[in-house]
């Protein structure tokens, strides 16, 4: 009889095992499933509008500012704007394909410059579905600069060839999930890689350089998606 009881004894802990198991397999499926449903989307072309030139420009005015400052006693005058554009398209449901322009203009007392900066990369997601989430892109562009100075002008072209971290943020998670047109905001932390610098001046010509180079915040960007 004891020998009865403990065999009927471990069958009720085995289905009491197996039931919370599948319960929680249940659960959490659930909620993956949940989750995936708030984090994919259906969209697959993006249009971005990137304003960190604008930032980056006045940043850089006001560190020379703060330079001059130190150096002559008075601060230079400082002017700076920027803004860029970009459109990507998600081929597959980890990898978009996308070009971006940019363009910035900075005012100095000692020089004026204008930069126009073009690229073609591919941003691969990491644990979300295209295009929102985690990304890691790999670029190949390149970057025209001309600087008007007092004295002599300079033509610069950069050919680039680097990677962005950076993430893509959906916002109205939860109101906008039924939207066709979706809004998201983009952010890169830091952009690195390799350039090939060429450039001349009225009194040098076809001056030539390699270097490793890195931009902070490079993107900040409000972005469609549809």
């Amino acid at each position: 009889m004891f020998k009865y009881k403990k065999i009927v004894s471990s069958f009720f802990v085995l289905l009491l095992l197996i039931c919370f198991t599948t319960s929680t397999l249940s659960a959490q499926e659930a909620k993956a499933k949940e989750s995936a449903s708030l984090n994919s989307i259906d969209q697959n072309h993006a249009f971005s509008i990137n304003v960190a030139p604008l930032f980056s420009s006045l940043l850089t005015g006001a560190l020379m500012g703060g330079i001059g400052a130190m150096s002559s006693g008075s601060p230079l005058s400082v002017f700076g704007i920027g803004l860029g554009a970009g459109y990507e398209y998600a081929f597959t449901d980890f990898m978009t394909l996308g070009v971006d322009m940019n363009v910035y203009y900075i005012d100095l007392d000692v020089h004026s410059q204008v930069m126009f900066d073009w690229d073609i990369g591919a941003k691969f997601f990491v644990a979300n579905r295209a295009p929102i989430g985690f990304f890691l892109e790999p670029k190949i562009g390149g970057i025209y600069i001309e600087a008007f100075g007092d004295t002599e002008n300079i033509n610069m072209y950069t050919t680039t060839l680097t990677v962005e971290l950076g993430w893509r943020f959906l916002l109205f998670k939860e109101s906008g999930k039924d939207w066709n047109t979706k809004f998201a905001i983009d952010f890169s932390l830091v952009e690195f890689g390799y350039q090939n610098l060429s450039y001349a001046s009225e009194s040098d010509h076809g001056l030539k350089e390699n270097a490793f180079f890195y931009a902070l915040i490079p993107t900040l960007a409000f972005t469609v998606l549809f």
